[in-house]
């Protein structure tokens, strides 16, 4: 087992007994360079006042596994259309997922769209990239419709 899998099942197995104990406690800070390449963009959400800043906390970090793993146990299950979009620097969500999301689904309309040196906030990228990403989902909308 690799090391980063041996951490990262120490910080969950961690996170749910703080969940228990102390649920407000802040186990992750969020890297909000890993947003978007747009400086602009990260400063912006750096500085916006509505937005928590001191890390997710316990209780939130479980209940998202949950979710997680709910959706792991069910996307075999989807059937309906769906386009994923993932960039492939995406430092916050593992562009893997997306992928085995896309491979396991039962769909017969589902499409992927991974977006080379693209983060995770596809729509706050640069203008050209963001550009090509919103033209692919208006595209995509405008097929079905």
């Amino acid at each position: 087992m690799e090391a980063t899998i041996v951490l990262a099942n120490c910080v969950i197995f961690l996170g749910k007994i703080a969940a228990k104990i102390l649920p407000q406690l802040c186990v992750i800070k969020l890297d909000s360079k890993g947003l978007s390449r747009d400086a602009a963009v990260v400063k912006r959400y750096d500085d916006d006042p509505l937005v928590w800043h001191h890390g997710l906390k316990a209780r939130w970090g479980v209940s998202f596994l949950k979710a997680m793993d709910t959706i792991k146990e069910k996307q075999s299950t989807v059937e309906w259309p769906f386009l994923a979009l993932h960039g492939d620097e995406d430092k916050l969500c593992d562009v893997e997922g997306a992928i085995k999301f896309h491979e396991l689904a039962k769909s017969t309309d589902k499409e992927i769209k991974i977006y080379k040196g693209l983060y995770h906030q596809l729509h706050n990228e640069l203008e050209e990239d963001k550009k090509v990403v919103f033209e692919d989902i208006k595209s995509w909308l405008i097929k079905r419709s």
